[in-house]
């Protein structure tokens, strides 16, 4: 199948159509004239395996490996109008190559023994961490992976995000990252102001000095170093409350209501000594586990 001639019928149909679905535009670019009897094989193939993802037959990925699904990402790629990701969530979204070098300091440190510990007392036992690839292989969910178990593999990011600069780089290396691999220029970003929990499969180590002003200025200063390099780059700052009843400080709270107020008098006056990110630090939302609420006693509380 020759690439480059499915892409220009591609981008023939497209140009000449509006609102239609995926599977319509697939139908429409059989009918293009300048498609071969190869790649009209190919579109058609494409277009049955579309059908058996929307009957949970087959995985999305196996769309995504397909040649016509290639040609579909490099057209939304190369999109002239850049997109707009509303919900991005800051853990979840750094590759395992940046995890493993800020990993790997953690692990040669004084303290490194105690952080290869709690490693394996979240993935296992026998769980080895030397590589790029055995960060991938832990962080990334699997097609039997389930909500709780995504929570769960996100805890590798989650120790390297332990310094105001840590949260600078992360954020510079996502919209750098999301741009140009996605052509993704602005994001929402979902973050959590303080990862102190009473929740032992989520306890961090060495989060002892991290502060919530290390957590916003990072972010907002690594976002910003990107819009230097990218002017048309932007960016929303949504700090979110997790939702499970025990995850707080239960050093500093009585309570998950103590715990919440407090994030929400932190940022009220967070504004107040930085009015300039008002532009940007202008929503919050809620993330985590929601499976405990199930009683109404759980939402009074939430509540």
């Amino acid at each position: 199948m020759q690439k480059n001639l499915l892409f220009k019928a591609l981008l023939s149909t497209v140009s000449q159509t509006n609102g239609l679905s995926l599977f319509d535009t697939l139908g429409l670019l059989l009918e293009e004239p300048a498609l071969d009897d190869f790649s009209r094989k190919y579109v058609l193939e494409f277009r049955d395996l579309l059908q058996a993802f929307l009957i949970n037959k087959i995985s999305i990925e196996t769309l995504f490996n397909h040649e016509v699904g290639g040609v579909l990402f490099e057209f939304f790629k190369n999109f002239p109008i850049s997109f707009a990701e509303k919900h991005i969530h800051l853990s979840g979204s750094l590759a395992p190559e940046f995890v493993w070098p800020r990993l790997k300091v953690l692990l040669d440190g004084e303290n490194g023994d105690v952080v290869l510990a709690k490693i394996r007392e979240v993935y296992g036992k026998d769980v080895e961490v030397a590589s790029v690839e055995s960060v991938k292989k832990l962080i990334e969910l699997d097609d039997e992976g389930d909500f709780a178990k995504y929570l769960k593999i996100l805890f590798l990011p989650k120790i390297v995000l332990n310094s105001y600069q840590a949260h600078r780089e992360a954020a510079y290396f996502m919209a750098k990252d999301m741009y140009d691999k996605y052509n993704v220029a602005s994001l929402t970003l979902k973050f959590t102001l303080s990862r102190s929990t009473k929740i032992k499969g989520e306890q961090v180590p060495g989060l002892e000095d991290l502060t919530p002003d290390d957590v916003v200025l990072g972010l907002y200063d690594g976002y910003m170093d990107y819009q230097k390099e990218n002017p048309n780059f932007r960016f929303t700052l949504s700090p979110s409350f997790r939702k499970e009843l025990d995850f707080f400080d239960g050093d500093l709270f009585e309570s998950k209501k103590e715990s919440f107020e407090s994030q929400v008098m932190f940022l009220v006056d967070f504004l107040k000594r930085h009015p300039h990110l008002k532009n940007v630090l202008c929503e919050v939302d809620t993330v985590g586990d929601e499976k405990s609420l199930y009683r109404k006693s759980h939402f009074e509380q939430m509540r």
